[in-house]
């Protein structure tokens, strides 16, 4: 088991609109809506996993495929090898999340006129929407290498990137320690569940205005140490619910 899990929570600003499709829409059909992905109470919704992806591509850009592979795990091809990652996006919300749709079409670059069959509407999400993420790192050498990143990334969210859509700035960067070798840190691990679990694990804020200087930052070891808790991903959405 786990001596001390890392509790990270990140919220994001949108900068410009931005569209992850719902996954069961139907692409290429004249005039259809592509909605945005929506959660089971039929609001607004980005997948963790949406994140994930992005993140994971952020580490591989900034400290190569063996970091990657470490931090986010690999399967390899044709085989039944592979190590899963230590790093768990458990959750998002949405606040604020104001729509509006655009109607686009491709171009036929041979006539240079609208393509026949590509009229499609896209729900887009509205700068200014904020994005809170709850992310849970299980082991505890990768900790301080885990917010080292998440210090420095700013994700481009869904399609639409090469016009611009998508792009965000991190408002804020909160972290804590879950030390299950204590009483206290054990308690709180079975008794919260969800956001319940971050908002008990006073989290301390790291530094943000550091990485927009330029230089690197690098949370204390004193930081990284306090019986606070964290959520097991499928464990804590069943006892309250998604994040």
């Amino acid at each position: 088991m786990t001596a001390s899990l890392l509790l990270a929570r990140i919220v994001l600003r949108l900068d410009s609109p931005a569209s992850v499709a719902a996954p069961e829409q139907h692409d290429g059909l004249i005039g259809t809506l592509r909605e945005v992905a929506r959660d089971g109470w039929g609001d607004p919704w980005i997948p963790p996993s949406s994140l994930a992806g992005s993140f994971r591509a952020h580490v591989r850009a900034t400290s190569g495929p063996e970091t990657e592979r470490l931090l986010m795990g690999y399967e390899e091809e044709h085989t039944t090898q592979g190590r899963p990652s230590p790093v768990r996006f458990l959750g998002t919300r949405l606040d604020e999340p104001a729509l509006t749709a655009r109607t686009r079409t491709a171009v036929d670059p041979r006539r240079a006129a609208a393509a026949t069959g590509l009229l499609h509407t896209h729900e887009l999400l509205q700068p200014g929407c904020r994005i809170t993420c709850w992310i849970q790192v299980d082991a505890p050498e990768h900790h301080q290498t885990v917010l080292d990143h998440l210090a420095t990334w700013n994700p481009v969210i869904g399609g639409g990137r090469t016009t611009g859509h998508g792009t965000t700035t991190t408002v804020s960067l909160d972290q804590a320690v879950l030390d299950l070798t204590t009483r206290e840190g054990r308690r709180l691990w079975l008794t919260h569940g969800g956001p319940a679990l971050f908002e008990a694990a006073a989290l301390r804020p790291v530094a943000l205005e550091q990485v927009r200087a330029g230089r690197t930052v690098r949370v204390p070891a004193s930081a990284l140490t306090c019986s606070s808790a964290t959520g097991r991903s499928a464990a804590a959405s069943k006892r309250a619910g998604p994040p």
